[in-house]
C-alpha cells in the first residue's frame, strides 16, 4: 500500500470515527464534556491536515472545516469549559457535530462518482484600457459612499442598517463593488503587467475602510480571493516555505479577526463574556480557541432548540430570505426578519446593531426540523462537485473567470457561518462579475 492509499485510508477512518461519536452524543448528549470536545477539535485538525497533505494543495474541503473550526468547535470548547455545562448546551454541541459529519458523508459519498470537469471556457481580456477606466470608476464610488460610514463606525458601531438590510439598493451595489474590487485589481496586476504587487498599493486602502466599518466578513471575502489570484495565499502547498506561508495567513487572520471583535465588531461573542464562563481556566485548549471566532453558533442552536420545541417551524420563511432580502425596508415595513436578528431578541434584551450567526444548520433546522439532516447531506455532495470543479480550473493562465474561482473559497468559509448572508454576497459578486466578463472579456 502507498503512502497516498494510507492516508486516505486514515481520513476515511477519521470520518468514520466522528460519525460514530457524534451520533453517540446526539442520542446520549450527557457525553459531551470539556475532554470529548478537545479530542473532537484535536480529530478535525487531523481530518485537515491530512487532506492537505496527501493532496498537496489547498481545496474547498479543508475550507469548510477551517472556517467549522474556526468558527464552532471554537465555541464549543470555550463553553464546555463551562463551570456547569447544561445538557441543552451539550446537546446543541452533539447536533452542530452531527451536522458537520452528515456533511461530510455527502461529500465522501460523491467521490464514488468519479466527477470530473473539463476546465471549460477561456475568457480573455481584449478591452484593457476600458476595463482599467471602470476599475478607477468602482474605486472612486466605493470611497465615496463609504469614507463617512468608516468614520462614523468607527466612533459609534455598526449601524443597524446592516442588521436588518434596511439599506438602499446602492449600498447593496456599492458593498457589492467593494468586494470584487480587491479580486479584479488582483486579477490585472497579475495577468497583465509586470508588477503585480503594486496592487497591494490599492487594496491596502480599500481593506483599511473595511477595518475601520469593522465587519470581518466583507474584510476576508475580499482579501481571500485577491490572495489567491496575486499569489500572496499559494493553493498547491508542496513545499515548507508555501506551508509556513499558510501558518502564518492563519496566525494573522485569528489575531486580526480577535482585534476587531475586541475592539470594533458587535456580535454575540462579544456580548455573551465567554471569560466570564471559564474564568481562572488556563486550559491550552481554551487559549487557542479565544484567539478564532466563536460567534455565538453554539448558543444559537440552544436558544432555536428551545424556542421550536414550543413553537411552529418556519417552514421555508428563513431559507427564502435569500429571494427578498433585497427590498428595501422604507418600502416594505413589515419585511421579515433573519433568524440571526429576531431569535435572540426573543430571550434578550439587546442593542439593535447586534447580529447573531446560526451556523450553516441554522435557517434549514428552523424551516424544517431535523429533516435538515438531509439537506444537509446533500449540501456535502454539492461541495464535491464545486471542489472538482476549482481543482480541474487551472490558475496560472489568465482566463478572467480565476475571479469566480478564487470568490468561491470566501463564499464557503462564510458559508458554515451563515449561508444566507454568504450566499447573498456571493450571488451579487457573481452578477456582477458576469456583466464585467460580458463587457471586456473574449470567448477563446
Amino acid at each position: 500500500m502507498n503512502s497516498i492509499k494510507i492516508f486516505k485510508t486514515i481520513e476515511i477512518a477519521l470520518e468514520v470515527m466522528l460519525l460514530l461519536v457524534s451520533a453517540i452524543a446526539f442520542f446520549s448528549p450527557i457525553v459531551v464534556t470539556k475532554d470529548f470536545v478537545a479530542w473532537i477539535f484535536i480529530a478535525y485538525l487531523l481530518l485537515i491536515a491530512n487532506n492537505l497533505y496527501y493532496n498537496r494543495r489547498l481545496n474547498l474541503f479543508q475550507v469548510w472545516n477551517a472556517s467549522y473550526v474556526y468558527v464552532i468547535i471554537s465555541e464549543m470548547i470555550l463553553i464546555s469549559h463551562r463551570d456547569v455545562l447544561t445538557l441543552d448546551y451539550q446537546f446543541a454541541i452533539a447536533f452542530l457535530l452531527l451536522s458537520n459529519s452528515v456533511f461530510i458523508c455527502g461529500y465522501v459519498i460523491a467521490k464514488f462518482s468519479n466527477i470530473t470537469w473539463n476546465e471549460g471556457a477561456f475568457y480573455r481580456l481584449v478591452n484593457k484600457k476600458s476595463f482599467i477606466i471602470v476599475i478607477i470608476l468602482f474605486i472612486y464610488l466605493y470611497f465615496y459612499y463609504k469614507y463617512q460610514n468608516a468614520l462614523f463606525n468607527f466612533e459609534n458601531g455598526r449601524a443597524v442598517s446592516n442588521a436588518l438590510g434596511s439599506g438602499s439598493v446602492m449600498r447593496i451595489v456599492v458593498n457589492s463593488v467593494g468586494m470584487l474590487l480587491p479580486p479584479l485589481i488582483g486579477y490585472y496586476s497579475a495577468y497583465h503587467t509586470k508588477h503585480k504587487w503594486m496592487s497591494l498599493l490599492v487594496v491596502i486602502p480599500i481593506f483599511i475602510i473595511q477595518l475601520l466599518i469593522s465587519t470581518r466578513f466583507r474584510v476576508l471575502y475580499m482579501a481571500l480571493p485577491y490572495m489567491i489570484i496575486v499569489g500572496i495565499l499559494p493553493l498547491k502547498i508542496n513545499s515548507l516555505k508555501r506551508v509556513l506561508t499558510l501558518i502564518l495567513l492563519f496566525i494573522i487572520l485569528s489575531f486580526g479577526s480577535s482585534f476587531l471583535k475586541k475592539y470594533r465588531y458587535t456580535s454575540l461573542a462579544e456580548d455573551v463574556d465567554f471569560s466570564a464562563l471559564y474564568s481562572g481556566s488556563t486550559d491550552s485548549f481554551v487559549s487557542i480557541a479565544d484567539k478564532m471566532s466563536p460567534e455565538g453558533v453554539v448558543h444559537m442552536t440552544m436558544l432555536a432548540n428551545d424556542y421550536f420545541a414550543v413553537h411552529p417551524l418556519s417552514h421555508g420563511k428563513e431559507s427564502l430570505y435569500i429571494t427578498y432580502f433585497w427590498v428595501p425596508r422604507s418600502i416594505w415595513n413589515d419585511k421579515p426578519t433573519p433568524i440571526d436578528y429576531w431569535l435572540i431578541r426573543e430571550y434578550d434584551t439587546i442593542g439593535e446593531s447586534v447580529t447573531t450567526a446560526s451556523g450553516f444548520p441554522g435557517e434549514i433546522r428552523a424551516d424544517f426540523g431535523y429533516y435538515c439532516f438531509i439537506i444537509i447531506f446533500l449540501w456535502g455532495i454539492c461541495l464535491k462537485y464545486l471542489d472538482s470543479i476549482v481543482l480541474s480550473f487551472n490558475f496560472k493562465r489568465e482566463s478572467f473567470n480565476v475571479i469566480l474561482m478564487a470568490m468561491l473559497f470566501p463564499w464557503i468559509f462564510f458559508f458554515v457561518r451563515s449561508p444566507n448572508t454568504a450566499t447573498i454576497s456571493f450571488v451579487l459578486e457573481v452578477l456582477l462579475f458576469v456583466v464585467l466578463r460580458k463587457l471586456f472579456t473574449k470567448k477563446v
